[in-house]
């Protein structure tokens, strides 16, 4: 058996069983036609998890800084995943929502991360 004919989709399943529901943000740009002015933000939910996809432009610190400002916002990292092309960062996360999390359904938790990266991004290119 060849090892390249082997399929590893079981390997990425996840245990969770998440809604087809996806949100999706862009952040307002004077070029919209540039990717690296791009936040996106897709949400998925089951039960007290969520899986969070993100695609923005990458700079120092920033995934430390998105770990930091998901805890703030009660939302606790289970599995985290990145990726990057160039200036792009493509982060995959999965969390466990906590009880005191003031964000209960898809598009709040989407719109408290899209205003996160927002406020991230301000403050590094605003130096």
């Amino acid at each position: 058996m060849k090892l390249c004919s082997i399929t590893f989709s079981y390997f990425f399943t996840s245990p969770f069983s998440f809604s087809s529901f996806r949100s999706r943000l862009f952040m307002a740009s004077t070029d919209r036609n540039n990717p690296n002015n791009v936040i996106d933000v897709e949400v998925s939910m089951a039960d007290c998890n969520a899986r969070i996809k993100i695609r923005c432009r990458k700079f120092p610190k920033q995934l430390r800084k998105i770990v930091s400002g998901l805890h703030s916002l009660r939302l606790t990292v289970l599995h985290l995943n990145v990726s990057t092309a160039h200036e792009i960062a493509l982060y995959s996360f999965t969390l466990k929502v906590e009880e005191d999390c003031g964000l209960c359904s898809e598009e709040e938790i989407s719109r408290g991360v899209y205003q996160l990266l927002c406020r991230i991004q301000e403050e590094a290119f605003s130096v």
